[in-house]
Formats: structure tokens, sequence, C-alpha cells
């Protein structure tokens, strides 16, 4: 919300996926959509995974661009402000995540391993495969998005960068305070 305000006319339209967590997360999602009138809440009873949150997100947009961040705050949020700076610069705006040496040397090389065997496989001309992104929502609605884990933000990026449209890569940053990994 914050990085929002930072940059002047930018709607909001959030929707929190509490994704059948047995903490408060539900609870704290359900407070926020109640103090918030741009935020909605999708509850699932089970764990249904990033790509299940990511398409009910494209399913439920207001607006033009999609983006994904998971809530442990990992992303920075001059990252956030700055996809939002540039929204309008390209069909589609990544963020180049750059202070890696905050993730676990292990974390770094499984995700450089990822990236290179997607960006290499199917020759798409960015450093990082699952860079927080603003995603089109008409391009992704028009695709056959077959994913439903994880590798939905890979499918998308893959499938979108293979497109002719405009891309432009930014530089975005972790937090430093946050230091663990699902990888």
């Amino acid at each position: 919300i914050d990085a929002a305000k930072a940059v002047s006319n930018t709607p909001l339209d959030i929707i929190l996926v509490d994704d059948g967590s047995t903490d408060r997360t539900g609870k704290i999602c359900d407070q926020l959509a109640t103090e918030y009138p741009f935020v909605r809440v999708v509850h699932y009873e089970t764990n249904m995974g990033m790509g299940a949150a990511i398409m009910d997100g494209l399913r439920l947009a207001k607006y033009d661009r999609l983006t994904m961040f998971p809530g442990d705050n990992e992303l920075s949020m001059y990252s956030v402000r700055n996809l939002l700076l540039n929204r309008d610069k390209a069909d589609y705006v990544l963020a180049m995540i750059i202070n890696l040496e905050y993730r676990p040397a292990r974390r770094i090389l499984i995700s450089a391993i990822y990236s290179h065997i997607y960006t290499t496989t199917f020759g798409i001309p960015i450093k990082y495969i699952n860079s927080p992104a603003l995603w089109p929502i008409a391009k992704l609605k028009e695709m056959d998005l077959r994913a439903r884990r994880y590798s939905l933000h890979a499918e998308i990026n893959v499938k979108l960068l293979r497109q002719p449209i405009s891309f432009l890569e930014i530089d975005g940053y972790m937090n430093p305070t946050v230091f663990k990994s699902s990888a």
C-alpha cells in the first residue's frame, strides 16, 4: 500500500490469498479486507500453491496488470514502487533482484540453475525467470496456462517473452532481514 501511495495515480486492487494456512493468516487477511475497500480475500482450505493464487488473481483482477508477491515480506518496498513507476514504459515489466547475497548460497545456486535451464531452453532474454513482474492481463487471458503450482510463474514469463511484446527489466531488491527459503 505504501509503495502505491508513493506513486501517484495508482489504483489498487489487492487480492490476498490464504493458501490453507493453519495460523491466523486467514483472520488477518479478513481484517485487512474490512479496513481497506480495495482488498479482497480468497481462502483455500488446503495448500493449493502459488499457481492457484496467480490464476485466482488473473480471474478476479479489476485492472490491466497483475503482479504476485509472497506474503513473507521478502520483496522490498523499493522494488514494488519501481515496478509501479515503470508500469507504462513497456507491456511487461520485470524486477531483477540485485542483492542476492541475502539468500543462502544453496538457494542462489538452485535459482541460477533453474533460470539458466529456462532461459537457454526457451531463448528468452532475461536474467531471472521468476522475477517479480507486472504481467499484462489481456495477454495472460489469451494463453493456455497449464501449470498450477510454482512453475506457473516461469510458464507465464516464457510464454509472454516469446510473443512480440515490449518488456523492461528494472532493478529490484529483497528485504535484507528476510532469510528463509522454501526452494
